[in-house]
């Protein structure tokens, strides 16, 4: 199994697996596997404009910003609590 990204470098991501898991599979965390999703989406992102993904070379690994998801979720009287409406 092969833990990549923010999340998949977490010890007790890493700790639960293993606990949950039979012992002969192995666990692997990558040292960079943390850009791993973004570099993925890169060459994607590249190859379409049929650009050799042999030929893409990541340089540098800067956030300058990052992002969140909101949600808006409609209230239900039946099951959500008046107090958080």
């Amino acid at each position: 199994m092969l833990l990549v990204g923010g999340f998949g470098q977490s010890q007790y991501l890493d700790s639960r697996i293993k606990a949950a898991i039979n012992s002969s599979v192995q666990v692997l965390q990558p040292a960079n596997g943390w850009t791993a999703v973004i570099q993925g989406a890169a060459m994607i992102g590249l190859s379409r404009v049929n650009i050799s993904p042999a030929r893409i070379d990541i340089a540098t690994h800067v956030a300058r910003k990052h992002y969140g998801t909101e949600l808006a979720a409609k209230f239900d009287e039946e099951r959500d609590d008046r107090r958080k409406r």
